[in-house]
């Protein structure tokens, strides 16, 4: 149990730390323009790649430090009283903020999953570059639902103001996006870019931490004691030590912040 326990806790906060509401309007820029036909092989790549760095540009922003505030892991709470002694409003900037910003990252998944589905026929590499903009896709999901509950669910460019949907219903959809994911993924060789195994570490993650309709606590051991079992993975022996190297056989996936990005 403390080694599920322990895989859980790797991917949820390695995702969250070191990954990195005025209406309903997303406020995004529509990009109808970009058409399947005018994109070479490369472009996909690329804008895969976009969707990495903008992962790792929220992750880098004060989102993760929220989140310490919140679980009051921080002795000094800078910006965020209102997060510490919970009186945030719909008006403080950092609540709009995130909103904004996972919304910005949905639509550039979006974007790529929609070009690849509009393909007559995908490749295996279009199923591995697809499978990894489906899993970042249902971690800004989710994070949207920890943070607003009932949020709009768009899986399209669109302009109009969105309704909301229910939690469970965003949640069932990030899941089947992680399954999607794990299946189609590429393997596991870097814990910098989503692999099967990350995939199906944040499934996990999702089977335990979703509302009770869509939690599935077997499926999350299962899932969990799968990439336990991976030769690829395990328990560091100083757990200080993670954050004192690049890397470490207990990092199943996590966004990279080189010292030359602002």
């Amino acid at each position: 149990m403390r080694k599920i326990h322990a895989l859980l806790y790797t991917v949820a906060f390695l995702t969250t730390t070191a990954t990195a509401l005025t209406s309903c309007n997303t406020d995004y820029n529509p990009t109808d323009a970009i058409a399947n036909t005018t994109l070479t092989e490369n472009d996909y790549d690329k804008l895969l790649t976009g969707i990495y760095d903008g992962l790792q540009g929220f992750s880098m922003a004060f989102e993760p430090v929220i989140d310490d505030v919140s679980a009051d892991n921080l002795d000094n709470v800078g910006w965020f009283p209102n997060t510490d002694n919970n009186t945030l409003t719909g008006s403080s900037y950092y609540v709009n903020n995130i909103w904004e910003q996972l919304y910005y990252r949905v639509q550039l998944a979006n974007n790529l999953i929609n070009l690849e589905e509009a393909k007559d026929k995908q490749s295996d590499e279009d199923r591995k570059i697809e499978a990894q903009a489906r899993a970042m896709r249902a971690w800004f999901y989710e994070r949207l639902c920890m943070f607003y509950g009932d949020v709009p669910l768009l899986t399209t460019s669109k302009d109009d103001d969105a309704p909301r949907t229910k939690e469970a219903l965003v949640w069932s959809f990030a899941k089947r996006d992680l399954e999607y994911a794990a299946k189609y993924a590429p393997d596991f060789s870097s814990s910098t870019y989503i692999s099967k195994q990350a995939a199906k570490a944040l499934l996990a993650r999702t089977c335990l931490l979703a509302p009770d309709t869509v939690q599935d606590l077997p499926k999350a051991a299962s899932l969990a004691e799968e990439v336990i079992a991976d030769g690829n993975f395990e328990l560091a022996d100083d757990a200080a030590k993670i954050w004192q190297t690049k890397t470490s056989k207990e990092m199943i996936f996590a966004t990279v912040n080189p010292s030359t990005d602002a």
